[in-house]
C-alpha cells in the first residue's frame, strides 16, 4: 500500500466518521425527549432534570456513534479498515459539530467551560470504553463487566462527580444569564428566578433532618438560643451540599493536595488543609456568626428596624430581636446575606431560607416566639457609651436607652463637639459614668459631630470640659 493510498484511506475514514457524527446530532435530539422528562439539549434547565440531562448528553453520543460505526464497519469492512483504536473519533467530531452549531445559534455564550467538560468526559469515556471494554470483549474476556471490580467503582464515582460538577456550572451560568436578562426587561420576578434556580437544592424534610442529626451538635450554644441564626446556617449548608455533593467533595480533597482546590468540606471552608465535613462545619459556624452579627448591626440602624416598633435592642453582652420582624426581613433578604458567604449577591436563595425556616418552625409545633434573647456583643464601643440598661438605635446615628426615667429631667444636659472622633466620645462618656453621672443618649457622626445627652453630671466635670466640648 502506497503512502498516497494510506492518505486516501485516512481521508475516507475521516469522512465516514464525520458523516456518522453529523447523523448522530439529530438522532440524539430526537431521542432525548423520549428518554428524559424535560430534556433540553441546548436549552437552559434549572430543575431536577439537570443531572439526567447532562448524563444523557455525555453518554448518548458514545452509544449512538458506536452503534452507527459498528453498522457501517460491518457493511464496509472490505473497503475500509475500521480500527477499534479510533472508535472515539466520531464522538470527538460529534462534539465539534455541536459546538459549531451552538456558536452559530448564539447559544454558547458563557457556557464554554461546562461544554468543554462534557466534551472531554464524553471522548474520554468513549476512548476507555473502546480500549478496555470492547477490545477485551472481542478477546472473549467477559470478566471485564464484573461490577464488583474496585477500579470500576472508583471510575463510576469519578464519573458521577464530574457530571454533578457540569450540572452545577450550567445551573449557575443559566441562572446568572436569566437573572441579568430579567433585570433588564423587568419581566421576571426574583421569586420566580429563585424557584427556578434553587429547585436543585434539596430542602426536603428528610434531607434537613439528616443535617440536624449529623451536624447539629457541632454548633456552638448560640445556635440553640438564636433560631434565625440556625436557619441561616442550615440554609447555607443545603445550598453548598447541593452544589458539591459528597463525590465532588471527595475529589476536592484530592485536588487540594495538588494545589487545585482551596475550599473543602460540606460548608466549603478554607482551612489550609483538606477538611472533613465536620471540620468545615466547625469553621463555618464562627464565620456565619460574624455574618449574622453584621446583618443585625446593619438592620438595627435601618429604617426597617423601626417601621413596626423597635425590632432590635441590646445590652453590653446580649441582644434581643422581634422574631416576626427579623424573620420576615430575612425571607426577603437572605440572598443578600448569603452573598457574604459565596461572594455574589445575585443568587436568589430566599426560597431555600423559607423552606428551612418552615422546617424548624414545624419542629417547634408551629408555636413561634415573640422575642429572641441571645448572648452576643453587637455594638461594642457604642453600648459602652451609655449607662446600664437596654439600648436601641433611634436612627442611624443616635443610640439611646430604651427606658428613660422622667424624674431627672431638670438635671439633664447635652454636651456638643464639632469634629469629634470615637476617642473623644469614649473618654467623655467614661468620665461621666465614673463620676456617678448617667448617659442616656448619644448622637455621633464620626469626625463630624457628637452630642452626648446626660444627667447628674458632677460640676467638676462640667468646669473642666476641654478639647472643644461645650454645653448646649
Amino acid at each position: 500500500m502506497t503512502e498516497i493510498g494510506i492518505v486516501q484511506i485516512d481521508i475516507g475514514l475521516f469522512l465516514i466518521y464525520f458523516a456518522i457524527a453529523a447523523v448522530c446530532i439529530p438522532l440524539v435530539r430526537i431521542m432525548g425527549p423520549v428518554s428524559i422528562t424535560s430534556y433540553g439539549l441546548e436549552e437552559t434547565y434549572d430543575s431536577d432534570s439537570g443531572f439526567p440531562n447532562v448524563l444523557y448528553r455525555v453518554i448518548s453520543p458514545i452509544l449512538c456513534c458506536g452503534i452507527l460505526t459498528l453498522i457501517v464497519s460491518t457493511a464496509l469492512k472490505a473497503a475500509i479498515d475500521f480500527s477499534a483504536t479510533y472508535g472515539w473519533a466520531p464522538v470527538l467530531l460529534y462534539w465539534m459539530i455541536l459546538i459549531a452549531i451552538k456558536i452559530k445559534n448564539h447559544t454558547m455564550s458563557g457556557k464554554l467551560k461546562p461544554v468543554i467538560l462534557e466534551l472531554v468526559l464524553s471522548v474520554l469515556i468513549s476512548y476507555l470504553f473502546n480500549e478496555f471494554v470492547i477490545a477485551e470483549l472481542l478477546k472473549g474476556n467477559v470478566g471485564i463487566l464484573d461490577s464488583s471490580n474496585y477500579a470500576i467503582q472508583m471510575e463510576l464515582a469519578l464519573f458521577y462527580a464530574v457530571i454533578q460538577l457540569i450540572v452545577s456550572l450550567f445551573t449557575r451560568i443559566n441562572y446568572q444569564t436569566t437573572y441579568s436578562s430579567a433585570r433588564l426587561s423587568r419581566g421576571v420576578s426574583n421569586e420566580k428566578l429563585g424557584l427556578q434556580y434553587y429547585s436543585i437544592v434539596n430542602t426536603s424534610e428528610k434531607k434537613l433532618f439528616s443535617y440536624v442529626r449529623k451536624y447539629g451538635e457541632l454548633l456552638p450554644a448560640r445556635y440553640t438560643y438564636d433560631p434565625l441564626l440556625r436557619d441561616i446556617f442550615f440554609s447555607i449548608m443545603a445550598i453548598e451540599d447541593s452544589n458539591r455533593p459528597p463525590a465532588v467533595r471527595l475529589l476536592e480533597r484530592v485536588a487540594h493536595h495538588l494545589g487545585l482546590s482551596k475550599t473543602t468540606g460540606i460548608m466549603q471552608q478554607d482551612g489550609g488543609k483538606p477538611l472533613t465535613d465536620e471540620e468545615s462545619v466547625r469553621l463555618a459556624a464562627s464565620y456565619i456568626e460574624r455574618m449574622w452579627d453584621s446583618y443585625l448591626r446593619t438592620f438595627a440602624k435601618s429604617m426597617q428596624s423601626r417601621a413596626d416598633g423597635i425590632a432590635i435592642s441590646f445590652g453590653r453582652t446580649w441582644y434581643r430581636y422581634d422574631y416576626r420582624i427579623l424573620g420576615e426581613a430575612l425571607e426577603s433578604s437572605f440572598a443578600l446575606l448569603y452573598g457574604d458567604y459565596c461572594g455574589t449577591r445575585l443568587l436568589d436563595a430566599n426560597f431555600v431560607f423559607r423552606e428551612v425556616k418552615g422546617f424548624e418552625e414545624r419542629n417547634h409545633y408551629g408555636l413561634l416566639p415573640d422575642y429572641i434573647v441571645a448572648c452576643g456583643l453587637l455594638f461594642g464601643p457604642e453600648s459602652n457609651w451609655l449607662s446600664e440598661g437596654e439600648a436601641f438605635w433611634e436612627n442611624s446615628y443616635s443610640i439611646c436607652l430604651k427606658s428613660d426615667s422622667e424624674e431627672s429631667l431638670d438635671r439633664r444636659i447635652a454636651l456638643y463637639k464639632e469634629g469629634a472622633g470615637l476617642e473623644d466620645v469614649n473618654s467623655l462618656c467614661e468620665e461621666i459614668r465614673n463620676g456617678g453621672g448617667r448617659v442616656f443618649k448619644v448622637q455621633f457622626a464620626n469626625m463630624g459631630f457628637a452630642k452626648v445627652f446626660c444627667a447628674d453630671v458632677e460640676k467638676e466635670i462640667l468646669d473642666e470640659l476641654g478639647s472643644g466640648w461645650k454645653r448646649v
